[in-house]
């Protein structure tokens, strides 16, 4: 146990070394349109007196069948639950959470669509909502939720295929940048997050951008998600070497401009660690 938690707080510390050099980078940008989808993360925490088990209890019982009626009525396609990492808190301000639950959407329409609830009767008939919501409310708080819309280079969620164990979600503030973040993602990012997938160090990869009502305020408007299949893959560096078979006529020299680019182009706020916990989709569903 002893070794198993001391290699689990070396990753970590790897990790959060990478981070600050990947702060830098960015994930893949606007690919073909079936690449776009939109995502809904709620963000969930475990009452102090609750432990993770008995919220899971719920989540995996009660929650989960709810969720595969969604995905059977057609209003999503898929839905995630992951644990945050240990150690990788929220930043003061943010919501705090331990789980995250991730529901897919084909289009916007869809995310306020009424058979969200009307799943909710079909998995359930005769269910009392409010005792449902109240069960729930007993083990943890809803902290909040944040809707995004997903554009891929890769992604399990619009690929319909294994989802990596291990995902680093890096949240990012454009709004007093250079405004060139788009730009970098489309000329210079993709190419590179292509290479690192073909050397099996990135399964996959996706950038987020912020679609949350007006009223709902955030000290970051962007995102991405790097899914990776073994935290082994946290310790490959994002190399001159790396960067450099992706852009040939690339020199050092604009190698490290290409960073100077990226950094002014947004702010990093916080990134963090998540495990899968389980998952639905479509295409695995049994009929």
């Amino acid at each position: 146990m002893i070794l198993k938690q001391n290699f689990l707080n070396l990753i970590f510390l790897i990790f959060f070394a990478l981070a600050s050099l990947l702060f830098t980078k960015a994930e893949p940008a606007f690919s073909q349109s079936d690449n776009t989808i939109y995502l809904k993360m709620d963000y969930l925490k475990v009452h102090a007196d609750t432990t993770p088990r008995q919220y899971l209890e719920i989540e995996l019982g009660e929650w989960r069948r709810i969720h595969e009626q969604r995905i059977r009525l057609g209003v999503t396609t898929a839905w995630y639950l992951y644990k945050v990492f240990p150690g990788t808190a929220a930043p003061d301000g943010d919501p705090d959470y331990d789980f995250i639950t991730i529901s897919v959407y084909e289009n916007r329409q869809l995310v306020d669509d009424e058979r969200n609830t009307e799943a909710i009767y079909q998995a359930y008939p005769g269910i009392d909502l409010q005792e449902l919501y109240d069960r729930a409310d007993e083990v943890r708080i809803f902290a909040g939720s944040d809707l995004w819309l997903q554009k891929a280079v890769k992604s399990p969620y619009t690929d319909g295929k294994p989802v990596s164990e291990f995902i680093t979600v890096n949240y990012f503030d454009t709004r007093n940048g250079s405004g060139k973040h788009i730009e970098l993602e489309t000329e210079i990012w993709t190419d590179i997050h292509h290479e690192r997938i073909r050397r099996e160090i990135l399964n996959s990869g996706s950038l987020l951008l912020l679609e949350n009502p007006e009223n709902i305020n955030r000290s970051y408007d962007y995102g991405t998600i790097d899914y990776y299949d073994s935290l082994f893959h946290l310790q490959e560096p994002l190399s001159a070497e790396l960067i450099q078979s992706a852009h040939p006529d690339m020199t050092e020299d604009d190698v490290e401009k290409m960073f100077e680019r990226t950094g002014e182009a947004r702010v990093s706020h916080k990134s963090q660690l998540w495990r899968l916990v389980d998952s639905l989709h479509r295409d695995s569903l049994d009929d």
